[in-house]
């Protein structure tokens, strides 16, 4: 989107229908679950317009939470082990997504609910956007526990919803503002489960680390400006102050494979 996208309100409902993007397998391709198999849900539609960003996020449309479970359950239990791209917050849509408003869906012959979470092939399932908790995900995440899937969800941390249940993993990536990394809301804190924060070395605000509480465990990853020398002095960068500060390194996985 490159900072294009309209930037959309939070939104109000009991959210039993969502707008979703796209829902498709792949791996995690950053942060606590680097690597580990996936299904990402991706809701449509953000309240900031962040010039770097490369998702696709305004081609959605409406499903029920029961439709999004369905989907979620086929791809978790199918046969989804073809070569798949490795998918980040900022990622593209995978071959292999399930594209909203196609006639035949991967699952449309599948039972819903088959009720076999330990013989899942994909325990995880990343909810993201745009900006996820700009809708009320609250139904779907607690479908989504009960079920028997590990949740988390990827946050820009400018939104918050108190009634999450207390199971979700709270992955909170945040935007700088015009004087670099603000501080973080404070109701989101005691709920996250890691920070990852976007550095550049040169391109301001993102130059410097902020003041991170200690009990988060937080990461720093290099920001993609599309140009090799300004990346490879961006992971230098960040990998130096990683050492400094004590915090995890996140590479976007699949930018490194190139499998997007």
């Amino acid at each position: 989107m490159f900072g294009q996208n309209p930037i959309r309100k939070p939104e109000k409902g009991d959210g039993s229908r969502l707008k979703i993007q796209e829902i498709f397998p792949t791996l995690q391709g950053e942060g606590p679950h680097t690597g580990v198999a996936s299904v990402f849900v991706r809701l449509g539609g953000c309240n900031l317009a962040c010039d770097f960003c490369d998702t696709e996020f305004e081609s959605f449309s409406e499903m029920s939470v029961d439709e999004i479970l369905h989907e979620v359950v086929c791809f978790a239990e199918g046969d989804a082990d073809d070569v798949l791209p490795i998918e980040n917050e900022g990622g593209q849509q995978a071959d292999s997504a399930l594209s909203i408003g196609e006639a035949n869906s991967p699952c449309e012959n599948q039972q819903i609910f088959a009720g076999q979470p330990n013989n899942r092939k994909r325990q995880l399932v990343v909810i993201t956007g745009g900006e996820p908790l700009r809708q009320n995900i609250i139904p779907l995440c607690e479908g989504l526990i009960e079920e028997g899937f590990l949740v988390q969800i990827e946050t820009n941390g400018t939104l918050w919803r108190g009634d999450l249940p207390a199971a979700v993993e709270v992955i909170c990536s945040p935007k700088a503002g015009l004087n670099g990394y603000g501080a973080l809301r404070g109701d989101i804190i005691p709920y996250l489960r890691a920070l990852k924060y976007i550095i550049s070395k040169t391109r301001e605000p993102y130059t410097h680390v902020p003041s991170i509480p200690q009990t988060v465990e937080t990461w720093l990853q290099p920001m993609d400006e599309g140009d090799a020398t300004k990346n490879q002095q961006n992971l230098e960068y960040v990998t130096a102050l990683a050492e400094q500060h004590g915090y995890k390194v996140s590479i976007q996985t699949h930018k490194v494979f190139s499998l997007d």
